[in-house]
């Protein structure tokens, strides 16, 4: 038996020769495998490659070889030939059941999350693989064994500072010249519910008009969640009770007043509001506290806290001496609630202090039985201003009881959804013994 080596891609002009025995004999193939692939010269027994060689496809070749004199009686001999192809570095190395997307939840311990396996068909070193990360790998996160292929994170991962990666690996063998082939490998880092909706500040203050009508937006609180999906989808709630004046969009988080506000009966509310995401695996949450300020509109009338008034001035008394006091009150605030006096009519006896309603004489009493009725108002100093009317009854002897209504009860019906001023009620007063 004879053995040789042979180059792979060994082309036939190479005339490359295997094997030469002695001369003066004739050489031939015998049939059989190998025998369209080889050829033998006749005369010198030189066997030359018939076709370029692939030691991928076939490694080992054993051809018979058949030699014979030109005797007679002819004599021969057999022998067979083994053929060892040689490898040559002319295969790139082939990622296997590349993987173009890896999923990884984020905090997760350090581990491996995939392995890549790339084969190269040469042999030796020229079939030798080895894998590096060349680009993409932001802040060292990922390492990858050269030779396995496990691909690991180094520590846990925040989706929220990154949230996807692109790695770019090259895998290589060892020949010479060296072939390498690239693969591209996206990571996407999955949320876990590890961040609270947060609000802008902790707390938010505002003022709304008491007369702001229900269904009014009063202010729009708004928090933001860094995880995605249901776990940064965010809901909200009013947490402490608002006696039913506020209520809260729980999705857009726009508090609006359910209720008619009434700045005499409160004027100050505190609350909190509570944003809760919607994490499957348990939700998280954050709060705010809100004050609401109600302000005071000119909603509410002055009213007398005597009416009628009644003032006995003996017939002597002197000019600028004061005589009555006037006294109203409003519940609103400011100038909604500063009350002014003053007479219904221009009147030239008797004068009023327009701040305290004081009332004192200008002019003498006009003689001993003299008495009068007069209209005094009472004034707020909001815009539009709202009044109220007193009877201011004088005599220069003590009064009685000379003013009084026809009706001591006053029964009426007033449709449901009456227009403001639409339905008037008449009520009528006297005065008696014929005083005007």
């Amino acid at each position: 038996m004879r053995e040789a080596d042979l180059p792979e891609q060994s082309e036939l002009w190479m005339n490359k020769r295997v094997f030469s025995p002695w001369d003066c004999l004739m050489y031939e193939i015998f049939p059989g495998p190998g025998h369209e692939i080889f050829q033998i010269n006749s005369d010198t027994g030189e066997i030359t490659t018939a076709i370029s060689l692939d030691r991928e496809a076939q490694e080992i070749f054993t051809i018979k070889v058949l030699v014979r004199d030109s005797g007679s009686p002819v004599l021969s001999s057999t022998a067979s030939v083994v053929i060892r192809i040689l490898d040559k570095n002319d295969h790139t190395p082939k990622f296997l059941l590349p993987v173009s997307e890896i999923q990884i939840l984020e905090n997760q311990d350090p581990s491996v999350i995939s392995t890549i396996l790339a084969v190269d068909m040469d042999a030796g070193s020229n079939g030798t693989v080895q894998c590096h990360i060349i680009d993409g790998n932001i802040r060292g996160y990922f390492a990858l064994n050269e030779t396995s292929g496990d691909l690991s994170t180094t520590c846990g991962l925040d989706r929220e500072t990154v949230s996807n990666f692109t790695l770019n690996i090259e895998c290589s063998d060892l020949g010479s010249p060296q072939k390498s082939s690239m693969a591209r490998v996206q990571i996407t880092v999955l949320d876990e519910n590890d961040n609270s909706p947060l609000f802008a500040r902790n707390h938010c203050q505002t003022s709304v008009r008491e007369d702001l009508g229900e269904g009014s937006a009063v202010l729009e609180l708004h928090a933001i969640d860094g995880d995605e999906g249901q776990n940064g989808e965010v809901r909200y709630s009013i947490m402490d009770d608002t006696l039913g004046a506020f209520t809260i969009n729980c999705i857009t988080g726009t508090v609006t007043i359910k209720k008619p506000l009434d700045q005499e009966k409160k004027s100050h509310y505190v609350f909190r509001v509570v944003a809760t995401d919607l994490g499957i695996l348990g939700p998280r949450t954050s709060d705010i506290t809100v004050t609401v300020d109600i302000e005071d509109v000119n909603d509410n009338s002055p009213f007398f806290l005597q009416n009628p008034v009644k003032a006995s001035v003996p017939f002597q008394t002197s000019v600028n001496q004061t005589i009555a006091t006037v006294k109203a009150s409003d519940l609103d605030l400011g100038l909604n609630g500063a009350v002014n006096f003053m007479f219904e009519t221009p009147e030239t006896m008797l004068q009023v202090d327009p701040n305290t309603g004081e009332i004192f004489l200008r002019k003498p009493i006009p003689h001993e039985s003299f008495v009068t009725y007069l209209l005094i108002l009472a004034s707020d100093q909001g815009v539009p201003a709202r009044t109220a009317t007193a009877v201011l009854a004088i005599s220069s002897e003590t009064l009685t009881e000379t003013i009084s209504f026809s009706h001591s009860q006053y029964e009426v019906t007033v449709p449901e959804n009456t227009e403001k001023g639409g339905y008037p009620i008449k009520m009528c007063a006297y005065c008696a013994a014929g005083l005007p």
